[in-house]
């Protein structure tokens, strides 16, 4: 059986990146994607051992790229919980994430 110990993290801050890694890497070993499109890559790699994908959409740049990531990435990540990393907890940032089958939208 295959051991879903990987968690992959999506953040263009590198400092978002290094605090998710700390607070994760006990207990799960953790692959960093700057950008939507390694992130990408990096679950294609990874697909059988990612426990959970953690989407930064915090930098307003990135987050059109992140979105439409997931739109169009959708069957790689089917069965993979998504959890949405926002700035913002708006009902339409909410409904955008819930919509797209987030299992969870936590505001930094």
């Amino acid at each position: 059986m295959i051991k879903h110990d990987t968690i992959l993290l999506c953040s263009s801050s590198r400092e978002n990146r290094q605090e998710l890694r700390r607070v994760f890497s006990d207990a799960y070993h953790v692959l960093e994607s700057g950008d939507p499109s390694q992130l990408i890559l990096l679950l294609k790699q990874n697909r059988d051992c990612v426990a959970a994908v953690l989407l930064d959409t915090s930098d307003l740049h990135e987050e059109d790229a992140v979105w439409t990531s997931w739109e169009e990435n959708r069957g790689l990540l089917e069965g993979i919980p998504v959890i949405i990393l926002s700035a913002e907890d708006t009902p339409a940032i909410l409904n955008r994430a819930f919509s797209q089958g987030a299992a969870d939208v936590i505001p930094i």
